[in-house]
């Protein structure tokens, strides 16, 4: 495994700082043109990684390349972004999927100890609102990804776990580095972070653990000429109904997270809905905040969703799940204990065998 030390772009020499690389895009393609390179370690130096980033560890006409990026702390290593789906360019609107700030792809790859951002749905002057867009921070397109310790902040869209659905419902609507790529199943294992958003923030096709997490539903700035909207944690995507105990077929599965929301008072909160009629989503032994809505789930669009989709909440604890059962709701899909922990041993050995596989070879 080889290994580089990389700081912010405006750090210099003068200011007595040792680096193989000064800005992490110029060590990103440094690193993919090395002939012959299998595994690499990023250190990251404390600062603002400032703009838009993308590795591509899988390569045409080499190996590929698994990534192991480790920053300085949350609060001291900050990869920022301010990109924005709305965004105008030549060809267009920029899209959801050309809004990252962060993007990582490759046979597998980690991340740990720092901030993913996009800032573009701050209020003005420092983001543009509801006016940006959906803006993803962080963009996963690994087969396998473990990631630690990590925040990952944004407001619409945030986290986007691929691979995307297989068709697309409005035209140009997966515009970005991965429209017309084979749509890949991939695992993810996600452990102690940080992630925050409004609307469908963690969403995409990858089959997720999500362990001890702490989910923040941030306020939903008003937007003109439209009411008041309703917020999303997840909007998971499968082409197929729930049917098996698989590493691959378990959707997002949120255990022990601890789920907050600002303003619980504005508008309704929901765990999650389907970003396609077979989505599924598992909140087990969750903490919920004031301000989910006692019904938990959302459909998307049509009423069939309510019975291809496969969401589950089981042993969580708060003001949402009593209301729900006390009013008699179905509160999802029904799964005997046995299962759902099935699938969630299922998932992390997974996620954790898939990576130790790549990444652990004389890792630092």
């Amino acid at each position: 495994m080889r290994r580089f030390v990389v700081a912010p772009q405006n750090t210099g020499a003068g200011q007595q700082v040792a680096a193989d690389f000064y800005g992490l895009q110029n060590a990103f393609n440094a690193i993919m043109q090395i002939s012959g390179i299998t595994s690499v370690y990023l250190k990251l130096l404390p600062g603002i990684y400032e703009g838009q980033f993308n590795f591509c560890g899988k390569r045409k006409q080499d190996t590929d390349i698994v990534i192991r990026i480790k920053g300085s702390g949350k609060n001291k290593t900050i990869i920022r972004g301010n990109l924005g789906g709305f965004d105008q360019l030549e060809d267009g609107k920029r899209g959801t999927f050309r809004s990252y700030t962060l993007r990582i792809s490759g046979p597998s790859a980690r991340l740990e100890n720092l901030t993913v951002e996009n800032t573009s749905g701050l209020p003005y002057p420092a983001g543009r609102g509801r006016d940006a867009g959906q803006a993803i921070a962080l963009y996963v397109a690994a087969d396998r990804f473990f990631c630690r310790n990590v925040r990952i902040s944004g407001h619409q869209d945030t986290l986007f776990a691929a691979p995307l659905p297989e068709k697309v419902r409005e035209p140009g609507g997966f515009c970005g580095p991965d429209e017309n790529s084979p749509r890949v199943p991939s695992v993810h294992l996600y452990r102690y972070c940080e992630i925050s958003g409004t609307i469908d923030f963690i969403f995409g096709g990858a089959a997720a653990l999500f362990y001890r997490c702490r989910l923040n539903v941030r306020p939903l700035l008003p937007k003109s000429g439209i009411g008041k909207e309703n917020r999303y944690i997840a909007a998971p995507c499968s082409e197929k109904f729930f049917q098996t105990t698989g590493c691959l077929d378990s959707g997002f599965v949120f255990y022990r997270c601890n789920v907050s929301v600002e303003e619980p008072s504005s508008v309704p909160v929901y765990l999650a809905r389907p970003w396609r009629p077979y989505g599924r989503c598992f909140f087990v032994c969750c903490t919920l905040a004031d301000g989910i809505s006692s019904d938990l789930w959302h459909i998307w669009n049509q009423e069939t969703d309510k019975i291809t989709s496969f969401f589950v909440s089981y042993g969580n604890t708060g003001v949402p799940v009593q209301v729900c059962q006390r009013n008699g709701s179905p509160c999802g899909k029904k799964v005997d204990r046995a299962v759902l922990f099935k699938i969630i041993k299922n998932l992390r050995n997974c996620a954790k065998r898939q990576y130790s596989s790549c990444c652990s070879r004389n890792s630092p």
